[in-house]
């Protein structure tokens, strides 16, 4: 298939390479991509191998920003231009910012996914969480609107020391509320993940609705009485600030981003990190097109799904291998059936030879399995969240 994201590039193919066995065009004509990714989110051998790939007529222009919230303020002004995410071609998207860039219209859908191959190396799991409705809520018929090159999760670092001292473990979510850890954890500045938590103490699932409690015998109000009590436990509420307390022993456990804790545990032979058994909250970046996307106005670069398959080719899953730079959407393991289906596919999974390649802290699959994604709230659950948050106050 020609490379071009809805099916009118003006480009004509040279030659043709192969790559992984797949027949790629090679362009007569100097082509353009411009991407606008998340600093240090992306492995500069990426560039690389597009180059490599491409051929000597695809220009690749790679910009960063700081923040997500960088990126999504200039995708959501509407401004294009070649100094804007919003004139780029790709551009890096979290998975918790994606339902208010396709209800704010700040982002196109991928047409035709069913035709390219980066929809084939897409675990079954990545493709339920791209699939969405125009709202921005999850759609098994819906459109595709990103594509994962990265993630990461939850964790627990904890001083296993100061835990033996005061005479309690943490594994699991429930022994964060232990007594004796009380004005000793740290936490983000989030509630809807304070929240989630809870929920995985009283055994609900992380994206709770109505019906969960109703099923579980629980009342709204057993709810905010878990979100007080936990709030009881917690002695620092910062993204940033919770990561130091644990370094400076202010606080005994501390519960955030993979990427903020795992480089913590090299430096420090007193810290341990712990995925929760009980599943934890997984966070993704992801590629998407801008609206104001095209070349001269017109067309996101033909160019386009070359660079979506970077992430997806089991080859680079050696390229994204440690928590603290965050994982190949290959590695995250598939629930039940689906992850045996796949197990014998080229599509599948990282293989566990693959898996021993890794430094550092790696949850267990079985964790990963009952982990999930913060996924978007209908206005209901909305309401209900609300209810739950300030009955808690």
């Amino acid at each position: 298939a020609a490379a071009t994201l809805t099916g009118a590039g003006e480009a004509r193919a040279k030659k043709q390479l192969e790559i992984d066995g797949e027949t790629v065009e090679a362009w007569g004509f100097d082509v353009p991509l411009r991407v606008v990714s998340l600093l240090g989110s992306v492995p500069s051998q990426w560039a690389e191998d597009f180059k490599a790939v491409g051929g000597p007529h695809s220009k690749l222009s790679l910009q960063q920003r700081g923040q997500l919230a960088d990126i999504y303020s200039e995708l959501v002004s509407g401004k294009g231009g070649k100094k804007s995410a919003a004139g780029a071609d790709l551009v890096t998207v979290g998975d918790t910012w994606l339902a208010a860039a396709i209800r704010e219209e700040a982002i196109q859908p991928l047409r035709n996914h069913q035709d390219w191959r980066w929809w084939e190396l897409m675990p079954r799991r990545w493709q339920q969480l791209a699939l969405r409705d125009r709202a921005g809520q999850l759609d098994p018929e819906g459109l595709v609107w990103a594509v994962p090159y990265r993630w990461g999760c939850t964790l627990v670092a904890y001083n296993y020391r100061k835990l033996e001292r005061l005479g309690c473990k943490i594994e699991d979510w429930s022994d964060l509320l232990n007594p004796a850890l009380k004005g000793q954890i740290g936490m983000g500045e989030s509630p809807r993940e304070a929240l989630g938590v809870a929920f995985k103490t009283l055994g609900l699932p992380l994206n709770a609705e109505s019906r969960d409690l109703q099923r579980a015998g629980l009342s709204e109000r057993t709810v905010s009485d878990r979100v007080r009590q936990l709030r009881e436990q917690v002695k620092v509420v910062s993204d940033r600030a919770a990561a130091r307390a644990l370094v400076a022993k202010d606080v005994a456990a501390v519960v955030g981003w993979s990427q903020d804790l795992a480089p913590l545990t090299d430096n420090d032979a007193r810290l341990r990190l712990v995925a929760p058994s009980s599943g934890t909250i997984l966070w993704a970046d992801m590629w998407a097109v801008p609206s104001a996307a095209g070349i001269n106005g017109q067309e996101p670069s033909p160019l386009v799904p070359l660079w979506l398959e970077i992430a997806l080719q089991p080859a680079r899953v050696s390229e994204l291998t440690q928590l603290q730079r965050g994982l190949s959407p290959l590695m995250l393991p598939e629930a039940g059936g689906e992850r045996e289906a796949r197990s014998s596919s080229s599509a599948g999974t990282a293989t566990l030879g693959q898996k021993m390649m890794l430094g550092g802290y790696m949850p267990d699959d079985d964790v990963l399995v009952r982990s999930n994604f913060l996924t978007p709230l209908s206005m209901e659950t909305q309401a209900l969240y609300m209810r739950l948050l300030s009955g808690a106050d």
